[in-house]
């Protein structure tokens, strides 16, 4: 993947808030960003953590019973609770305000 461009980091132990942070770093930077994983518990804390400007996308890998699914930060936050009229859940606002602890 590197031959072809592409930055991949690994992570050992339990690694998900590494993952996020870095997704959410290189957010900053460009204008599309992928994560990729087994778990979609992941999937949470970008979208609960990306600014509305990022667009990140988490690829849930398949296997041999089901296909990979893909989801964006974006449509995510504009068809769920994330929206500017409700304000973000007690679980939300900890996760925005601890990240950097995690």
């Amino acid at each position: 993947m590197a031959a072809q461009g592409i930055e991949t980091r690994v992570a050992t132990g339990d690694a998900d808030a590494y993952i996020v942070r870095c997704g959410l770093e290189k957010a900053n930077s460009y204008p599309l960003v992928a994560i990729t994983a087994q778990g979609v518990d992941l999937v949470v804390l970008p979208i609960a953590l990306a600014s509305p400007e990022s667009n990140i996308y988490f690829i849930k890998r398949g296997n041999e019973k089901g296909e990979a699914k893909l989801f964006s930060t974006r449509k995510i936050k504009k068809r769920t609770f994330f929206s500017p009229s409700h304000p973000p859940s007690p679980c939300i606002q900890w996760l925005r305000h601890n990240i950097s602890y995690l």
